[in-house]
């Protein structure tokens, strides 16, 4: 009743508020890092709520280093859909991003995840060529593989006969024949122990000077790790991406592509004993 002794009018219906718990979501086989060994991969997704919200829809999307999308699944509607993208490009960074709603509303997002695209591709020039020379009486063997052996300097050791030991102040290890950084190249290198503002790897070829190093910084979501490179040529300066400060004993997968002249530069952590 109000003041003239008169029926109140209901609320609308619509003013009810329906509380719902966040949802679990996630891109199956896919987390920061993730490195794929194929041309192709099939999307599916992981989902649960506590209230079993449905799907109104959702889209996965792979986007390269500059944020250009390079490919969307177009909307999806069940976690369970698979969603096949193809044609990958080796040795490439993408993101991979899923994102959508409920039917009520909920936001769905896994945020940007780096995953590698990494595989072997099948050449007619094997590895090791066999030549059969009927006139003397042998096999000629011919292959594309290089001997790259390293000098080292300092104090050294070997450990299990995988790794060398550079953590003594003065060391290291120097490779200088049958390594050619003229052109298109790809680098990789893996290590523990490792610590920020350190040189890490420099190299060099014809009117090419590169120095990689591992840094710090204090932002807003904490104290992160990452690399940085500079071509000392050209003045050219890159950041790799951001990780969680690594322990000790974690394994740090370093990544440097220069193809065109442009840089793919990236880091992830592998965990203890990879």
């Amino acid at each position: 009743m109000d003041g003239g002794t008169e029926k109140s009018v209901l609320s609308s219906s619509s003013n009810v508020w329906k509380c719902l718990s966040a949802a679990t979501w996630s891109i199956n086989g896919i987390s920061e890092g993730t490195v794929i060994g194929n041309s192709y991969y099939t999307f599916t997704m992981n989902y649960s709520q506590a209230q079993s919200e449905a799907i109104n829809e959702y889209y996965i999307v792979l986007y390269n280093q500059s944020g250009t999308v390079y490919w969307n699944s177009g909307a999806l509607y069940s976690s369970s859909t698979e969603s096949t993208v193809t044609g990958l490009p080796n040795n490439t960074v993408l993101y991979a991003r899923a994102y959508g709603t409920t039917v009520n509303g909920l936001s769905l997002d896994t945020g940007n995840l780096l995953v590698t695209i990494d595989y072997e591709v099948p050449n007619i020039y094997s590895v090791a060529y066999l030549e059969n020379d009927k006139w003397h009486g042998w096999v000629k063997v011919t292959t594309n593989i290089l001997d790259v052996e390293g000098t080292g300097v300092g104090t050294y050791n070997f450990i299990d006969s995988k790794y060398i030991n550079l953590t003594a102040s003065g060391s290291s290890v120097t490779f200088s024949e049958n390594f050619n950084l003229n052109g298109d190249f790809i680098v990789e290198a893996k290590g523990y122990g490792v610590s920020a503002n350190k040189s890490v790897i420099t190299m060099s070829g014809n009117n090419l000077s590169i120095a990689v190093a591992f840094r710090n910084g204090t932002f807003t979501g904490g104290t992160l790790f990452f690399a940085e490179l500079k071509e000392a040529n050209s003045g050219y300066v890159l950041y790799s991406n951001m990780i969680s400060t690594p322990s000790s004993s974690d394994f740090i997968h370093l990544w440097i592509q220069r193809k065109d002249g442009m840089y793919n530069f990236t880091i992830s952590n592998m965990g203890v004993g990879a």
